[in-house]
């Protein structure tokens, strides 16, 4: 059994445009030129195209470098891409966008993760600016979810905002409510960077002092195989996942989607909560989640709210194969408001 990880984020849950512009260099290859552009909101690093050098009367090939991304190297996708651009002939009307394909950049995602290796992987905002939180800053954050929606919800802060450094706030829209557009719900799932049976993840959460929990919403967790969610009840051979929901009254619940659940959806494990969780204070969530011996049930999930054991459920099956294992995170926030 692999020794148990630690995963730390931190995490602010409530209730800039500038201007783009370009610079132009050459290449060093004397046939692709390089053209700066900032624009906040782009996700991708570049993008490869055909582009009317209106001064010269000529066609460039042409890499767009956006928001400071490094130069790429000639390995790169972009750059094979565009050394490959046959130029149009005279009846091609001229534009500057001709053929254009966006890319990642090379080398910002992989597979490992600090948790790869054996270590903590701490996930922070402080390196990101301040204002929206950029779709390119969430792929470097999270290890390149494959898809994401909901960025348009989330800021990045600083200061009194945030619990220290920078912190990730989510907004919810008034009347917002299930995780069916990126409107209404932030979630995404990357890969942690190996399968594990056992993981410790924790994250800090701070509601706003207004905050309204309607009839529940959902928090951060994990999950294996298709991490099943949304109805989906597991097989035993198809996936599970592990998250936290609060409830109408603002105390939170486990909601776990296994095999032996009684509904089609989830099943809620009730944390030992007196008190609703306080708004406009920092809280710490924590879990360990170890799955089960293959169509055993001997899984465990245990958390705790501010360093109090809140959940001590055993007995649980999670899968009937040993393979399954814990290989994502499931960052899935939303209200229910019916």
């Amino acid at each position: 059994m692999r020794k148990p990880v630690a995963l730390v984020t931190t995490l602010l849950c409530l209730f800039l445009l500038f201007a783009p512009y370009f610079v132009q260099a050459k290449s060093n290859d004397g046939e692709v030129i390089f053209l700066r552009l900032n624009n906040p909101t782009q996700e991708f690093s570049y993008a490869g195209k055909l582009h009317w050098n209106k001064q010269k009367n000529h066609w460039d090939r042409a890499i767009v470098i956006y928001n400071n991304a490094p130069q790429p190297n000639k390995t790169d996708a972009v750059w094979r891409y565009v050394k490959q651009l046959a130029l149009p002939n005279k009846n091609v009307k001229p534009q500057y966008n001709l053929y254009y394909k966006a890319f990642h950049q090379a080398g910002n995602c992989g597979t490992d993760t600090p948790l790869t290796k054996g270590q903590t992987w701490r996930i922070n905002f402080d390196k990101d600016a301040n204002g929206s939180y950029s779709k390119a800053a969430l792929r470097s954050d999270w290890n390149c979810p494959k898809w994401s929606m909901g960025s348009n919800l989330l800021q990045i802060v600083s200061g009194r905002e945030a619990y220290q450094g920078k912190s990730l706030k989510l907004r919810y829209p008034a009347r917002a409510f299930s995780c069916k557009n990126p409107q209404t719900c932030a979630n995404w799932k990357p890969t942690i960077g190996g399968e594990f049976r056992q993981i410790t993840y924790s994250y800090k959460l701070k509601l706003a002092k207004n905050f309204d929990f309607v009839l529940g919403g959902k928090l951060p967790g994990v999950g294996g195989g298709i991490a099943n969610t949304g109805g989906n009840k597991p097989t035993g051979n198809d996936g599970w996942s592990v998250r936290v929901m609060w409830n109408s009254e603002g105390k939170l619940v486990q909601y776990v989607y296994h095999p032996d659940q009684p509904r089609k959806y989830g099943e809620a494990f009730a944390w030992t909560m007196p008190k609703p969780l306080q708004r406009g204070v920092w809280h710490t969530l924590k879990s360990t989640v170890t799955l089960n011996s293959a169509g055993q049930r001997n899984g465990r999930i245990q958390s705790w709210l501010d360093g109090r054991l809140v959940l001590n459920k055993n007995n649980l099956r999670f899968r009937n194969t040993n393979k399954l294992l814990i290989d994502r995170l499931l960052f899935a926030s939303f209200l229910w408001r019916e």
